[in-house]
Order: C-alpha cells, then structure tokens, then sequence
C-alpha cells in the first residue's frame, strides 16, 4: 500500500523588482550603449578623414629615403647635416623636382634608391645639375648612368673580398678611411678616365666607389652604395665620416628620393598608371577597431542573460536525527558490531585530543596518557576503551558505546 502523496509547502517567491521595472532598465541599458556605439563611431570616423588628409601620419618605409627612420632609411644621415648647418631640400615626386631651383656651385645632389629613378627624372635632374658642386647616385642602374653619359655594369658582390680601405683620395674619401663590405661593385667600362675607390682584391677594375670626374658639361659624379649611409650602417667604421665629407660638401644638399611610382613615368602607354602602395590603407586598423566596438555592443544589446534568482520547494525535508538513525539501522542490519564500535572510536579519537591539547597526530599511548590523567581513572580501562579489541555482539556494541560516551563527558577541555 502506498503512502498517501503529501502536497509541498508553498514557498513565497523572493521579493525581486517587476517586469515593468526589468524592461525599463533593459532600455535603458540599451539606450546607454547605443549613444555610446555613436558617439565611438564619430570619434573614428574624425580621425580617419582626418588621418586619410594627413599624409604625414603615414610611415615612411621606401629605402633610402630621409624620412624613413627604419634601418633602410637616411633619416640619421639627413639630421646630421642639418645640425651642421646644410640645407637640404627633398624632392620625392617629378613635380617636386621640377619646383627645385637649379643647383648651384655649392650644392650636392644626391638620387637615393636611384635605381627606382627613372630615365626622365634623372634626365630633368641632370638638366638642373649642371652646375653643382657634386652629384651622388646611391645603387644606380646602368640606364639611369647612361643618362650622363657613363657606361658602367653593377652586380651583386656576392661575398667578393673588397679592400677595407679606401685606396684613393677623391670625392671627399681618405685612403685610410675603412667601411663594410659592399653589396654592390661598380664595373666602369674603359677607357674612362675613373677613381676607384675600395676596389676588389685582385681586380682593379671592379670597386665599390666610383668617382667620374667633372666636365664641361657636368659636374663630378659619384656612384656609392647607398647601404653605407643608412640609419643600421651609417655608424659601422668611418662610414659616417664619409657620408658628412661626400654629401655635405656643400652649404646645401638637394635629395631626390624617388617614390614607388617613379619609373611609370617612362611607359608612354600608361600615363596614369597607380603608384604602389607598400602599406595598408590607413583607415583599415580604426575600422577594426569601430567594428569591434559595435560587436561587443550588439553581444550585450542582443546577448542572452540571465534573469532573476527562483526559489523552488525541496521534494522532503529530512531530519539530521533520522538520517543518523537510519544509518544506525544499517549497521544493525548488517551485523557487523566491530565496524560500529571503530566508527565510534574513531569519533572518540578526533574529539578527545583536542579537549586535552594533544596532537591529533600523537600516539595513541600518549592521548591514554592524557586521558587516564585527566579522568583519574587508571591506564588499563582507559586503554581498553582507545586501543583495546572492539566487541563484536550487539549487547557488548551497547556496553562500548556507552563507556565512551561516558568517557567523552568525563575530559573537560582545557583553558
């Protein structure tokens, strides 16, 4: 026969704000981050119109150039002639070098990157070159040479040992002046009347500075490495001193730096062919970053959450005193008295100890010890309660039981 069902007890749910209330502060929280996704929004967009019209804001990274800070650049170089009172002037674009005035008998003209130059530039700079004081073309190309008259082949050095000093005394070059290996040697074609400087061992004709002299029609002309006068290896043996006595010559310095779209402007067939642009476009990262900003609000615009906290009745509720007499009735049932008993002990051992101070980790020689002291009774029935052999009837279970108990209330604990 079963049990009759008994109902469970109604439990009044927790006090907690109303619907009404939930929903007005969901729009409100809503609101909050929706004014917050505008007003990020318009501060990105400001600074990406604001950052596409300022082309200075763009890193500078083509080789050679004075404003590259970067290892390949001439930044370093550009300073120090500046701090010893040489005007330099740039020119990255032909139309800036079109608005350059006309070199003069004190300036030095310089062509960076000049294999990146093309034909038609270099021809406008010879134009208006005529009479500097000096022209130095940093890793040319055979055509931007022939565009003053030179005929001369470049080629990779490829570990090809190099004098490590300069052997000649020309275009501000000392002949004890050491610098790097180069990564370019110049080949000049003879019979050219040429000062080599720092030429390859065992071939005379190969060098990694070349100097043609002046003429009536130009000046002199310099070709050098340009890996030499950059910001990574200007400062290596007496490079710098080499850059400062070539290039700074003068009381000015007219730098040409060609950009990446220089030499489209030898195809007749594409007039306006794009410039390459080696890095990303400036607006991509604060668009990462304006995207970002609306998904993290739309994830808690339209995000799961959770609610309120729900009480629920318990199926029962069980007393801590039957559980305990349930547990009894099993080891009754069980028959097994000496388990009861050791459990009892066990108790009896944690309990003990720290009534009387003693170590829970003691012997169990030493807690008899304390315990007979402290009771007055003797060793051996002390003895026989902790360490003794455990009944194993029933009767002799409720006679252990109840020796311990009387045990246990008999230790006071210690102040």
């Amino acid at each position: 026969m079963s049990a009759p069902t008994v109902p469970a007890p109604s439990v009044a749910p927790a006090p907690g704000p109303s619907g009404r209330g939930r929903r007005s502060g969901t729009g409100a929280v809503v609101a909050v981050l929706l004014v917050v996704g505008a007003v990020a929004a318009l501060v990105l967009g400001v600074l990406v119109v604001g950052g596409s019209r300022d082309p200075v804001r763009a890193v500078n990274r083509v080789p050679g150039d004075p404003g590259n800070a970067g290892g390949d650049g001439t930044a370093a170089l550009v300073e120090t002639l500046r701090t010893h009172g040489v005007r330099v002037q740039l020119a990255r674009t032909q139309e800036e070098l079109t608005d350059l005035r006309p070199a003069s008998s004190s300036t030095v003209v310089v062509i960076s990157r000049a294999a990146g130059a093309s034909k038609s530039s270099t021809r406008i700079l010879r134009e208006r070159s005529r009479n500097a004081r000096r022209i130095v073309l940093l890793d040319p190309r055979s055509e931007v040479l022939a565009q003053f008259g030179f005929s001369a082949s470049l080629y990779p050095s490829t570990g090809a040992p190099v004098s490590p000093t300069g052997d000649c005394t020309a275009a501000g070059i000392r002949s004890d002046d050491r610098a790097s290996a180069p990564r370019v040697l110049v080949v000049p074609d003879l019979p050219q009347r040429v000062t080599r400087c720092f030429p390859a061992l065992g071939q005379p004709a190969v060098a990694a500075v070349a100097v043609f002299p002046a003429t009536a029609g130009r000046p002199e002309v310099v070709v050098a490495p340009q890996d030499w006068f950059t910001n990574g290896e200007i400062l290596e043996y007496d490079q710098a001193g080499i850059a400062v006595r070539m290039i700074g010559a003068g009381d000015s310095v007219q730098w040409f730096a060609p950009n990446y779209g220089d030499l489209a402007k030898d195809d007749p067939e594409q007039p306006n062919k794009p410039t390459l642009q080696p890095d990303v476009p400036r607006w991509l990262w604060p668009m990462v970053g304006l995207g970002a900003v609306v998904l993290f609000a739309l994830m808690l615009w339209r995000g799961r959450r959770f609610g309120q906290l729900v009480t629920e009745p318990l199926p029962a509720v069980v007393k801590a005193a039957e559980t305990t007499e349930a547990r009894g009735r099993l080891y009754q049932a069980s028959g097994d008295a000496s388990r009861a008993a050791d459990q009892l002990r066990t108790h009896a051992l944690r309990t003990i100890p720290r009534r009387l101070g003693v170590s829970r980790h003691a012997p169990v020689e030493d807690v008899v010890t304390a315990v007979a002291r402290a009771t007055g009774r003797d060793y051996t029935s002390v003895f026989a309660l902790l360490a003794g052999p455990l009944p194993v009837t029933n009767d002799g279970l409720v006679a252990f039981a109840t020796d311990l108990s009387t045990l246990e209330e008999e230790v006071r604990p210690v102040l």
